[in-house]
């Protein structure tokens, strides 16, 4: 039997391999339900908050829950790093979680996106907002109030 043993493996490039390893997992979540009929982009009370251990590392972002309209309506979920008056790390005006509802049923809401912008160890919030479409009607986040859970986690990926 033989035993190979290295310290690292770099591609030809000098890139360390593999990339992409997860150093740490962060997470948020809440049962307490928030309203808006707003069409700007709301705080809710769900974050979590990750200090990377190499500035240059990224962070997945990843959201599962749910959302309820009142009647029928467009829901936008998205992540702003640095808290309410942070970064958009979405897609603008419609979100990471865009959700077209016809009713009032509670509808799942999951996504997963990589943030490569962060450039600092120091501790950095990642806060959940959400809008309503162009309907004016409610929309609630998370779908449950005392429900069901709507988490965030954060993972650190290694580059």
């Amino acid at each position: 039997m033989s035993t190979l043993k290295v310290n690292a493996i770099t591609e030809t490039d000098g890139t360390r391999f593999p990339y992409g390893r997860i150093i740490q997992i962060v997470t948020g979540e809440t049962t307490s339900r928030v309203y808006t009929s707003s069409t700007s982009y709301q705080d809710t009370n769900l974050s979590a908050s990750i200090s990377l251990t190499n500035a240059s590392n990224n962070v997945i972002v990843i959201l599962s829950g749910d959302a309820q309209p009142d009647g029928g309506a467009m829901i936008y979920v998205t992540v702003f790093r640095g808290g309410t008056g942070g970064t958009d790390i979405g897609n603008g005006s419609s979100g990471i979680i865009t959700v077209w509802a016809d009713g009032n049923g509670v509808y799942p809401c999951t996504c997963v996106t990589r943030d490569t912008g962060i450039n600092t160890t120091n501790a950095t919030e990642y806060l959940v907002k959400f809008k309503r479409g162009e309907t004016n009607t409610n929309v609630y986040f998370p779908g449950n109030n005392g429900g069901n859970k709507f988490f965030i986690h954060l993972l650190e990926e290694e580059v």
